[in-house]
């Protein structure tokens, strides 16, 4: 009886990982940590909306990828959860790549409902977090690495995370 316990909760846990890890996009190491972040959002009754078209083949390093993608995610689920309970909280994400005349352009736009006022250092958010965070430096060193940029804002109970790498 134990073992058959075991042999359910293992197929269970398969089946729930595999239900977790939902095709996002093509690239692997992206679609294992948006799929994640999309169930970690819904668990939590964000509304989350993601449109990815990052190729399988994406010419950047995947811990670089990974950094900017799971930083903006945590942060957007973060924002949303301060948002007062009657407040719609949501998360969107847009990422497209594209090549023109040879030059590859990943561009990457996190939206989500946040509790205004943001207070913005120099052009980071502030962080809530004690000691202060790191993630949004984090994807601005990134950026800066990839020749390209970052712009963090807020408005009217939106927060947005845009990025631009020149790939």
């Amino acid at each position: 009886k134990t073992q058959e316990a075991v042999s359910y909760l293992n197929a269970q846990t398969q089946r729930t990982e595999s239900a977790v890890l939902a095709s996002v996009c093509q690239h692997l190491a992206a679609n294992a940590i948006l799929s994640r972040w999309v169930a970690r959002a819904r668990e939590n009754g964000i509304k989350t909306e993601i449109d990815a078209r990052i190729p399988a083949n994406l010419p950047m390093d995947d811990v670089a990828l990974i950094g900017i993608l799971a930083n903006s995610f945590e942060n957007a689920v973060e924002g949303s959860l301060r948002c007062p309970e009657e407040t719609e909280r949501f998360i969107n994400v847009k990422i497209a790549y594209s090549v023109y005349n040879g030059a590859g352009k990943l561009h990457i736009v996190f939206e989500n409902s946040c509790a205004d006022p943001i207070v913005f250092e120099n052009g980071f958010p502030k962080s809530q977090k004690s000691g202060g965070g790191t993630g949004t430096k984090s994807i601005s060193y990134t950026a800066e690495k990839y020749n390209g940029m970052v712009e963090f804002s807020a408005e009217n109970g939106v927060f947005r995370t845009r990025v631009l790498l020149h790939l």
